[in-house]
């Protein structure tokens, strides 16, 4: 995967479930504390990757070792199943009772 492709895809998808998070706190007020902190990190993780992105593009995915390519490709990938995971969750328990619970 060339990092700079896979920055943009790890980016949005960190949008698409901070968009997510928020409806989800909207629906459920009792987990704000917990998800505003998730939401800090995604913030983070996306400021990060952005930089990291405009690096790859300026030097080049072959100006950077190849194990270590690998690595960042592996990092990206795994970030993506994570916040695939916690948006399938956060929908699956969305408009349900979940507060009582929490």
């Amino acid at each position: 995967m060339e990092i700079a492709v896979g920055c943009v895809s790890l980016i949005s998808a960190i949008g698409k479930t901070s968009v997510v998070i928020t409806s989800f706190v909207r629906d459920c007020r009792a987990v704000r504390h917990d998800l505003d902190a998730v939401s800090r990190e995604l913030t983070s993780l996306e400021t990060v990757v952005n930089l990291l992105k405009d690096d790859a593009e300026i030097i080049g995915d072959q100006k950077i070792p190849s194990p270590l390519r690998e690595q960042i490709s592996k990092i990206i990938s795994r970030c993506n199943a994570v916040l695939s995971e916690l948006e399938s969750l956060l929908w699956r328990h969305r408009g349900g009772n979940i507060g009582a619970r929490w």
